[in-house]
């Protein structure tokens, strides 16, 4: 999947080197993944806000942040399980456009009557935080995207 912005853009892309139209920058540099990860705690992992994201993901999420421009993915599932290669995920925040793209490059999703497993998944969602986006993806169940922090690129993928 080849993704074209205007102008410059954020990029943060796993471990690997990826050519790309757009300056890449490392996202969160400086920030350890114990950094973030504590962050997520403190902040995402409290009892109202799971509360309100289960309500809002009945399937479940994940919260997804980055750190020294690798990917910190932390599930919450509990009929089905979800996986990506994080290793070349890139995401795009242009802050020229009102959109984030998220580009997986493996997908895959397992719940009790289903296995699907999708190559380049790109997924939009509004560069706006709290304002839940579904994925264009045929899915089941269906992906949705939203931004919880947009200065610390936090996100979350929930299922519904």
């Amino acid at each position: 999947m080849q993704v074209q912005t205007s102008g410059t853009a954020q990029v943060a892309i796993g471990n690997s080197n990826v050519q790309t139209q757009i300056q890449t920058q490392i996202v969160n540099n400086g920030i350890s993944k114990a950094e973030l990860q504590e962050m997520l705690k403190e902040r995402f992992d409290t009892p109202n806000l799971q509360l309100e994201l289960a309500k809002r993901y009945p399937g479940g999420y994940g919260l997804i942040g980055v750190a020294n421009g690798t990917f910190i993915f932390q599930p919450k599932f509990k009929t089905f399980s979800c996986t990506a290669d994080w290793e070349h995920t890139i995401i795009i925040n242009d802050p020229s456009s009102d959109r984030i793209v998220l580009v997986l490059a493996h997908l895959v999703l397992q719940t009790p009557h289903s296995h699907q497993e999708l190559e380049d998944v790109g997924i939009s969602f509004p560069r706006t935080e709290h304002v839940p986006m579904p994925s264009k993806i045929v899915t089941n169940p269906l992906i949705w995207c939203e931004v919880l922090d947009l200065t610390n690129n936090i996100f979350v993928i929930g299922f519904k």
